[in-house]
């Protein structure tokens, strides 16, 4: 009887920020990574944090830490860059977390034959609410 090997889906997740003092996507992020661990996904995030986010919720994700960028908040890596070129190929489906942030232009370059997926944190947040006259 031949046994067969079901393939793990795995998904790259490209977020900012993990660091709890920026706030953002990071319990989204953890919640969900749960679920889809539990559905049997493979699940590793690429982030831009100066230093390891380590907590009890990350023990079955592979955090990537691409510690040299230019700007605070903007964050741009050519090493997530090249990275990411390189790297593609072993990931089935990508997650990029916000939009104004240079994760989600490297995404937009480098992955235009991929299944990639945007999710918009805060987009409809009250803040960003303007009444026009």
């Amino acid at each position: 009887m031949t046994a067969f090997i079901k393939k793990k889906i795995k998904i790259l997740r490209l977020v900012t920020s993990l660091d709890p003092k920026y706030g953002g996507p990071r319990n989204g992020i953890l919640s969900s990574n749960d679920q889809l661990i539990k559905k049997g996904f493979k699940v590793d995030i690429a982030t831009c944090d100066k230093k390891n986010i380590i907590s009890k919720e990350l023990k079955s994700v592979k955090i990537i830490n691409f510690k040299s960028y230019i700007g605070k908040k903007y964050r741009f890596s050519l090493m997530l860059f090249f990275w990411l070129y390189k790297k593609r190929k072993e990931y089935d489906f990508f997650i990029i977390h916000g939009l104004w942030q240079f994760n989600s232009l490297a995404a937009r370059l480098l992955l235009t034959n991929k299944k990639y997926f945007i999710f918009t944190h805060g987009q409809l947040d009250p803040f960003f609410f303007f009444k026009f006259v």
